[in-house]
């Protein structure tokens, strides 16, 4: 649905935590954070290199705990 609809969701329900859920990878979680989503659920972008999983998840979680978003 893209960022300012994302933004426009989480301005509605407030406090209730916000999942985005779709196309989220490491290069734009900042935003998808920033745009209002509590969490992300990120498969395919953790998926897409097998050999690379953990470095992936560290990478997402070091993007995840930044406190800026």
């Amino acid at each position: 649905v893209g960022l300012e609809m994302l933004a426009e969701v989480k301005s509605i329900v407030g406090e209730l935590p916000l999942v985005a859920i779709g196309g989220i990878t490491e290069n734009n979680l900042g935003a998808v954070l920033t745009a209002g989503a509590d969490s992300a659920a990120i498969i395919g972008d953790v998926l897409s290199n097998p050999y690379e999983i953990e470095a992936k998840v560290r990478r997402l979680l070091a993007i995840a705990s930044d406190p800026a978003y």
